[in-house]
């Protein structure tokens, strides 16, 4: 059955019982009396119960009026604090924000955003539990697949022409190779694809940007790379190649990588341009980004600005010596 209850009804309830007076109550309300009445009256009709007795010496609560109070209460409550959620979604002040990304992304360059943007927004939410293994084992959409089916906010990922998406560049991952301590190659800027040839490599899955970057770059120089183990786990590819293995090749976004002390050389093609694979934020063109997005994505461009002129920031990590050679 469908009960005809508004909240402006409700609220001249509570007002009612708490003034015990119509009159007083209508006043508060600025109503008229005989509608501040008449809302009361279609209340109680819908509710099949007399909320309040009327006498000469004044108005009061029925039992069932007195019961039903605190519950109206609670109700006004609820909505108010729902107007309040949603101006303040509105202002970009609550609510929850979600992202499509790696663990690496978060400790190269999120992490420090999401930081700042909790300290001037402290209800804000972040929804980062699309960091899932299915990923990892290459199973399940893509990052921005996720993005374009609007399961979530925001995705990082190298931009794709398949997807209608807006986004701004973060950085690029420069593909490194870690050669042992002993190569020839250890200190150089950048070592050559071809160098690479018949040497076992430790390297992601098939499906990391990383891989398909330093594969496409092989296929190109006529060759394919003679894969020795793979691993979404940098730490293990790193130990694997101090077992002797092979030579790791990883992203310098990793910290563990790229925060090592004397830098490993970059991969570089034929022509010896540096490979690497460039990040974005990407957000859905079509929809509009809601107001939270758009203020957390101000404070992306801030960011990149910050790396811009000062160089890479510090990234939310530890710090250690994994180098192969050691």
């Amino acid at each position: 059955m469908k009960l005809d209850i508004t909240i402006q009804r409700l609220q001249c309830f509570v007002e009612a019982a708490e003034q015990q007076s119509f009159r007083r109550a209508a006043e508060a309300m600025h109503l008229t009396q005989p509608a501040l009445s008449q809302h009361i009256q279609l209340l109680e009709k819908s509710l099949h119960v007399n909320l309040f007795e009327r006498s000469a010496k004044g108005t009061h609560l029925t039992p069932f009026g007195a019961q039903l109070l605190v519950r109206a209460k609670a109700v006004i409550n609820s909505i108010d604090r729902l107007e309040e959620f949603a101006q303040n979604l509105a202002a970009g002040q609550d609510g929850t924000i979600s992202i499509a990304c790696y663990p690496v992304h978060i400790e190269r360059f999120l992490g420090r955003v999401i930081g700042s943007f909790h300290r001037d927004h402290p209800r804000v939410r972040f929804d980062l539990t699309r960091l899932r293994d299915d990923r990892r084992r290459g199973l399940g959409r893509s990052l921005l697949e996720e993005l374009r089916d609007g399961d979530v906010d925001l995705a990082m990922a190298p931009p794709d022409s398949k997807f209608d998406l807006g986004g701004i560049k973060l950085y690029d991952a420069k593909i490194l190779a870690l050669v042992p301590d002993t190569d020839p190659s250890r200190h150089q800027h950048t070592i050559a694809i071809t160098d690479l040839k018949d040497r076992p490599v430790l390297i992601a899955p098939p499906q990391y940007f990383s891989r398909q970057a330093a594969e496409a770059t092989a296929r190109k120089a006529g060759f394919s790379l003679r894969v020795e183990a793979d691993s979404s786990t940098p730490s293990a590819l790193l130990v694997l190649g101090r077992q002797g293995l092979g030579i790791p090749i990883l992203p310098d976004d990793y910290p563990l990588v790229g925060q090592q002390r004397y830098p490993y050389p970059v991969l570089a093609d034929q022509a010896g341009a540096e490979i690497s694979t460039p990040v974005w934020l990407q957000w859905r063109r079509e929809g509009g980004l809601s107001p939270l997005a758009a203020s957390f994505i101000e404070y992306v461009r801030k960011e990149v600005e910050i790396e811009r002129l000062h160089g890479r920031g510090r990234e939310c990590y530890y710090q250690a010596d994994l180098s192969p050679g050691t």
